[in-house]
């Protein structure tokens, strides 16, 4: 478990968030000057209160972030099929840990909220629609589970990305296989760093974020013709068999 500086993330992250959400003119300069006050052991509580002030603004911002980035339709989504799939969590306690076997949402307890959000998204094709809003791979893990180095390469870039607190991960397949395909897709996140769990640190102290969503048993369904050239399988090292595929999006809904 690693520990993050999440108020803000540092900072530079900090004062990023100002400027690109609504930030103010010539803040850099400024918050130097206070950041560097707030070291100093002649700091006046003007200085003090300015940077409290600023660190205040900025966490309303990381409030805020997750139903920017998220959406309204596709935030409710998830959130529903956290609901729906509640019923699985006390049957996976006690199982050995893993990402994607943990409380498994499938087809029918999804079914409904589903439906709902294609009809709020204006979507036939809920796959399709999360391709397009959200941060995304797409692997096609083998038989004996190996992935191509073309996609672990791409799996290490979305590992070693910057993460907030509201961020995690959805890990979506279909098939008879899909846990040990998902799996796959897991171990290789964690080979590059990536935690289930990770403490980020808040303005009010320490914080606990599971960073993987329950994973989805569940056929997108989505037409091979349908995906972005770099999503598509690459043969032939990757059977070009959308059923064997694992699509995994990076969210920021809490």
């Amino acid at each position: 478990m690693s520990v993050r500086n999440s108020s803000g993330w540092g900072a530079a992250s900090l004062l990023l968030s100002v400027m690109a959400l609504g930030g103010v003119a010539g803040c850099a300069e400024g918050f130097a000057e206070q950041s560097s006050a707030s070291l100093s052991p002649r700091a006046g509580g003007k200085d003090q209160d300015s940077l409290a002030g600023l660190i205040e603004r900025v966490s309303n911002i990381e409030a805020s972030l997750p139903l920017l980035a998220c959406g309204p339709g596709l935030r409710a989504l998830l959130r529903e099929v956290r609901e729906k799939c509640k019923s699985q969590e006390a049957e996976a306690q006690g199982q050995a840990k893993s990402a994607s076997s943990d409380g498994m949402c499938n087809e029918k307890e999804m079914k409904v909220a589903i439906a709902v959000a294609e009809r709020d998204l204006d979507t036939k094709r809920i796959g399709l629609k999360l391709l397009e809003l959200l941060r995304h791979e797409v692997i096609y893990p083998g038989p004996d589970g190996r992935i191509s180095m073309q996609r672990e390469l791409r799996l290490k870039v979305l590992a070693e990305e910057k993460r907030m607190p509201s961020t995690r991960f959805l890990l979506v397949a279909g098939g008879a296989d899909a846990t040990r395909r998902m799996d796959a897709v897991v171990e290789v996140l964690r080979k590059h760093g990536m935690p289930y769990k990770e403490t980020v640190l808040e303005s009010d102290g320490e914080k606990s974020i599971d960073r993987f969503e329950r994973p989805w048993h569940y056929s997108l369904g989505i037409p091979l013709s349908k995906l972005k050239p770099v999503d598509q399988p690459v043969p032939p090292a990757e059977a070009p068999d959308l059923e064997r595929a694992v699509f995994l999006f990076r969210t920021e809904c809490q």
